[in-house]
């Protein structure tokens, strides 16, 4: 009998995923926004892990929470899902028309897909908004960040922010990122 003898050029990693799509052969991250305040300068981020953030909520203006560099390289494929928890005081809730999400090498951003988020009115109406946007296969190098760009039009509207629990919201805005996974 001959001995078979297996070379790998590459270190293999454990990936976990907070959801398998076997069939598509995806593995779903989950990342949740947030806020940090580091001498009273606000920033926005997106992890992988349920932390504190300083804000419930973020409002008036256009929001870009952005991943830490990413270490292995992977390859995202398939359909985002972002799940946007919203609210309004009054009048009409929207994200400023679009959720877009964008991956880069800290040189180039490139646009990978957006979204027109849907509106709802009332006065103190709370809705959860799930967008799917299609992301074309990309390839995620080692340095690469991804960023996810959210609106909200006024002091009426806000986005909620809880990946804690902290703030005891019914619910969080979170984004469902697919990577390929390596069958």
């Amino acid at each position: 009998m001959i001995p078979e003898t297996f070379t790998r050029n590459t270190e293999v990693a454990i990936a976990t995923y907070d959801a398998v799509d076997i069939a598509a052969g995806l593995g779903y991250q989950t990342f949740y926004p947030f806020t940090s305040n580091a001498l009273a300068v606000v920033s926005y981020h997106l992890s992988n892990i349920q932390v504190f953030s300083s804000a419930s909520e973020v409002s008036n203006g256009v929001f870009s929470f952005l991943t830490s560099s990413f270490n292995l390289p992977r390859v995202l494929v398939g359909d985002a899902y972002i799940d946007i928890y919203g609210h309004t005081d009054a009048g009409t809730w929207s994200c400023s028309g679009s959720v877009i999400l964008v991956h880069g090498d800290g040189t180039a951003d490139t646009t990978l897909g957006t979204y027109n988020a849907k509106n709802f009115t009332g006065a103190s109406a709370s809705s959860p908004t799930t967008c799917k946007i299609a992301i074309a296969q990309t390839q995620i190098k080692n340095g690469d960040k991804l960023k996810l760009t959210i609106g909200s039009p006024d002091t009426n509207n806000f986005i909620y922010l809880d990946p804690l629990g902290a703030y005891s919201i019914a619910q969080t805005t979170k984004i469902h990122f697919p990577f390929k996974i390596d069958l």
